[in-house]
């Protein structure tokens, strides 16, 4: 795409990308399957002359070639124009099947994790500036399931940003209700 931007300023430019029956070893059928990318151009005009290095396409057969593929790329004839075409043959990507706990890893993991220092964060401030920690069952229990709220949603940050904002504003004020509800003699 880049070469026919360049190099073939006005053309209509065509992008195929499909599978093959070919594998990457032919002997072997459960080997990977093939895929081709091809871009054809049907002529243009260079747009700056001299641009580039003249290494863009050697450069593009090595990165096919060292991910298991094949290039070819020359001239072509367009109609009346002569044009270009650039071929590429990949391994499709495997599907990997999906590993036991899989929450654990990643970004997930990142995410739960942060969920658990959130809470772990609220109840450590909770108690460093109560008088008496919590002051009985009950408000020990609101403050564990305020912060749960408060935390929770941070694990859904990565996939619904806009509920996770919601719904930690929401404990936020379900938090400071409470607070103005115990009464200045509480706090």
């Amino acid at each position: 795409m880049t070469n026919a931007a360049r190099y073939a300023e006005g053309a209509t430019v065509r992008v195929r990308i499909e599978p093959t029956d070919d594998r990457v070893k032919p002997e072997q059928a459960d080997s990977e399957r093939l895929f081709t990318v091809t871009v054809t151009d049907d002529g243009g005009t260079v747009v700056e002359p001299g641009l580039g290095t003249g290494r863009g396409l050697a450069r593009l057969a090595a990165a096919v070639t060292a991910a298991g593929g094949t290039f070819r790329a020359g001239p072509v004839a367009q109609g009346r124009r002569e044009g270009w075409r650039v071929r590429a043959s990949l391994p499709a990507a495997p599907v990997l099947p999906l590993r036991g706990w899989a929450l654990w890893r990643g970004t997930a993991a990142l995410d739960y994790a942060l969920v658990a220092l959130a809470i772990a964060l609220s109840l450590g401030a909770s108690l460093m500036t109560a008088k008496a920690p919590f002051g009985g069952l009950l408000p020990a229990l609101v403050t564990v399931l305020l912060s749960g709220l408060h935390a929770v949603p941070l694990a859904w940050r990565s996939r619904a940003p806009g509920r996770a904002l919601t719904a930690v504003l929401s404990a936020l004020l379900l938090w400071w209700a409470c607070d103005r509800a115990a009464g200045p003699g509480r706090r």
